[in-house]
């Protein structure tokens, strides 16, 4: 049996060859209108690009780790930030880029984001850019392992280094 799906004007059909019928060469075939499914697929598609776009132009960090602190996803606008490719974090523990001094306030928060689906966490910590230096990220994860679609803890994150210099200059200068 085969399936084909052709345009008929402005409809979408599925048809099903069935083979030799009683007279050798007969064939019967099944039409199927498959307009609605072949639009919510196009529907999807265009949705699921959109969403795409948004992630590699955004001008925050999106990571997706499970809760061993394996990053399973790092969006392209990442390398922007911690200039790190996708493929140099993917698979790799997150507390390895932690500044050592910041593990003891970080794990107790990361065990708590562990506990189960919802959890939201919001800190700052020391990040170790591609270049070697600490830069200083703010972050917000939501735990959403109960997502099959997300499947991970989910983290938001910006660069808020120069803000956190500018501070510690004004309060220099008082």
């Amino acid at each position: 049996m085969k399936v084909w799906a052709a345009e008929r004007g402005a409809r979408w059909l599925r048809l099903r060859v069935l083979g030799d019928g009683p007279v050798a060469g007969d064939v019967a075939v099944q039409a199927e209108d498959v307009t609605e499914e072949h639009a919510e697929q196009e529907r999807m598609r265009r949705e699921g690009a959109h969403f795409h776009a948004l992630i590699e132009r955004s001008a925050e960090g999106i990571s997706i780790f499970d809760t061993q602190a394996k990053i399973l996803y790092e969006s392209p606008s990442n390398k922007r930030i911690h200039g790190y490719e996708a493929h140099e974090m993917e698979g790799k523990n997150l507390f390895d880029f932690c500044h050592p001094e910041d593990m003891a306030r970080v794990m107790p928060r990361f065990e708590h984001l562990a506990e189960g689906p919802g959890v939201v966490e919001t800190d700052i910590v020391r990040f170790r850019h591609k270049a070697g230096h600490f830069i200083y990220l703010e972050g917000t994860v939501l735990n959403a392992t109960d997502d099959p679609r997300v499947g991970g803890l989910v983290n938001n994150f910006r660069d808020v280094t120069a803000r956190l210099d500018a501070e510690r200059e004004l309060r220099r200068a008082k």
